[in-house]
């Protein structure tokens, strides 16, 4: 059983690990809990790195704070 900390709700849970990909079983991941949305985590995701991608290099606004 691996321990892991949802991305989306910070919910602790629980997942066999025969059943997970052993690369995916690291931090480099997100992993999403049951009770969450799997799609629309990736697509809020998928916003705020368009968010940072298209700032402009000289834009003095803290990286943070998207």
């Amino acid at each position: 059983m691996l321990l892991f900390r949802c991305d989306s709700c910070n919910e602790m849970f629980k997942r066999e690990k025969g059943s997970m990909d052993p690369k995916r079983i690291s931090n480099n991941y997100f992993h999403v809990c049951a009770n969450c949305d799997p799609k629309k985590f990736a697509q809020k995701k998928g916003v705020e790195n368009r968010l940072l991608w298209d700032m402009k290099a000289s834009s003095l606004d803290d990286v943070s704070k998207l």
